[in-house]
């Protein structure tokens, strides 16, 4: 099987249709924030399940965030995978954890998320302490243990940086010196809605195609 996970571009948002996840769409409202289903046909991942026949899970999200990502890969993995790709953001979203429930936010967004008081003030004692090298320091540890973890399982992998160059770690990276944003920038391949397009979802595919087939 193939597993993707990771952000937007991972999720095809917007690249086959105004919508970026299912639930924005009220014909797919209880579908709720799975890749939509206008998208999927056109994404690399899709692509990548036809090349390699294999099944293919996405739980790519558009508004992900790292502590999620690794979370779900973890639990992913304990089903028999042959490769996950993982589209990763940027580390200026964060989540809290609060009555057993995970609450996202964008640091930049806190003071207009819509939440109640309760989770309100704990994404703000969060920001409190919030730095960047700490928040970069944790992501390259998890992403090292994460490696590891799929190498010992013989799971072949490949990480891609979104939109912000990453700590490398010891992952398999698509590029070490540019990003989706900025490969596709070069290129033409961005939608007005800043994702990739379908012919961009095409080049992505041959290039992580390529990756993962000579490691």
């Amino acid at each position: 099987m193939i597993y993707l996970n990771g952000d937007g571009f991972a999720a095809a948002s917007y690249a086959n249709c105004e919508f970026s996840y299912a639930s924005q769409d009220t014909n797919y409202a209880l579908r709720g924030k799975l890749i939509h289903p206008n998208n999927i046909n056109c994404s690399f991942g899709k692509l990548l399940s036809l090349a390699l026949h294999q099944p293919l899970s996405i739980e790519a999200w558009q508004f992900n965030v790292a502590d999620k990502i690794f979370r779900e890969v973890y639990k992913a993995s304990e089903n028999k995978l042959s490769y996950v790709i993982i589209t990763w953001p940027n580390l200026l979203r964060d989540e809290v954890f609060l009555d057993g429930h995970y609450y996202t936010f964008a640091f930049k967004d806190i003071e207009q998320l819509g939440y109640d008081d309760d989770v309100q003030a704990a994404i703000f004692e969060k920001m409190k302490s919030a730095d960047m090298t700490i928040l970069k320091d944790q992501f390259e540890y998890n992403l090292i243990e994460l490696c590891r973890y799929l190498d010992s399982k013989r799971i072949k992998h490949l990480m891609i940086p979104s939109d912000s160059k990453l700590p490398m770690g010891n992952a398999n990276w698509l590029w070490e010196d540019q990003t989706i944003v900025s490969w596709a920038s070069k290129n033409n391949y961005l939608n007005s809605f800043g994702f990739l397009n379908k012919i961009g979802h095409q080049n992505l595919f041959k290039l992580v195609l390529d990756r993962l087939t000579n490691q």
